[in-house]
C-alpha cells in the first residue's frame, strides 16, 4: 500500500487525516494542500485463514478465526480499524480484493472457542473500512518516517501488558503519558481515532481510550 506522508509531523495534518466524521465543509482550514508530501510504500505480511468465493466468481468473503473473547471487537461497526488497534480484518479484506479482483469482498472475525464461540463481527461498511485503513496507515507511517514512537500505556496500562520494552520504561507511566501527549509525535496516537465533530454536534470522541469499556 502506498501512502503520502508529510515532510514533517504536524498536528493539523493529523487532525485532517483523522476527521472522517466531519463533513468537508466543516473541517478546519489547515493549509494541507500546501504541505510537501512524499509517497511511502508500506508492506504487510500475513496469512488469511479462509476465503469463501461465490460460484459465479464475483463475490468473496474473508474469514479470520479468533480465540478468546469477542468483546474487544464490539465497536467494529463504528470504526472498522478500532483506532488502529485492529487493522487486520480491514487489511485482509483490502488485500484479498486487490488480489482477486472480485466485485464484492466482505470480511468477518469468527470466534471459535470459549464464551465467544459462534460469534462473528464483520466489516459492514466497505468504503469506510478502506478509508479508515488508509488513514491509520498514513498516520502511523508519518510517525515512523520521522522517528516518532510515543509511549502510550493505554487505559489501565493495557498496552504495557504486551509490550516487549516495559521493563525499561519509567515507573510513573501516567507522567510519561501526559508528557507524550504534549509533543507532535504524541499527537499521532490521539489522531488514530475517527473524531466526532465537536464543531457539528458537540459530542466527545467515541473512541478515546479514556472511555472505552473492555
Amino acid at each position: 500500500m502506498a501512502v503520502d506522508v508529510p515532510d514533517d509531523i504536524d498536528a493539523d495534518f493529523l487532525v485532517n487525516q483523522a476527521s472522517t466524521a466531519v463533513p468537508d465543509d466543516a473541517r478546519p482550514d489547515t493549509g494541507q494542500a500546501d504541505r510537501v508530501t512524499k509517497a511511502v510504500a508500506v508492506t504487510f505480511r500475513g496469512a488469511i485463514d479462509r476465503v469463501d468465493c461465490s460460484d459465479d466468481g464475483r463475490r468473496a468473503w474473508v474469514i479470520d478465526y479468533k480465540t478468546g473473547s469477542p468483546d474487544r471487537f464490539k465497536k467494529l461497526s463504528l470504526d472498522p480499524v478500532l483506532s488502529g488497534k485492529a487493522v487486520q480484518l480491514a487489511l485482509y479484506r483490502y488485500a484479498a480484493n486487490q488480489a482477486l479482483g472480485f466485485d464484492e469482498v466482505g470480511a468477518s472475525y469468527r470466534f471459535v472457542s470459549g464464551r465467544g464461540a459462534g460469534t462473528e463481527h464483520s466489516v459492514v461498511d466497505i468504503p469506510r473500512a478502506d478509508q479508515r485503513l488508509r488513514e491509520v496507515v498514513t498516520v502511523v507511517a508519518t510517525g515512523m518516517v520521522h522517528g516518532a514512537f510515543p509511549q502510550v500505556p493505554g487505559r489501565d496500562e493495557e498496552n504495557c501488558r504486551i509490550c516487549d520494552f516495559r521493563m525499561v520504561c519509567p515507573g510513573n507511566l501516567e507522567a510519561v503519558r501526559g508528557r507524550t501527549r504534549q509533543t507532535a509525535g504524541g499527537a499521532i496516537h490521539d489522531h488514530l481515532a475517527p473524531k466526532v465533530a465537536r464543531e457539528v454536534d458537540g459530542t466527545e470522541d467515541e473512541f478515546s481510550d479514556e472511555g472505552d469499556e473492555e
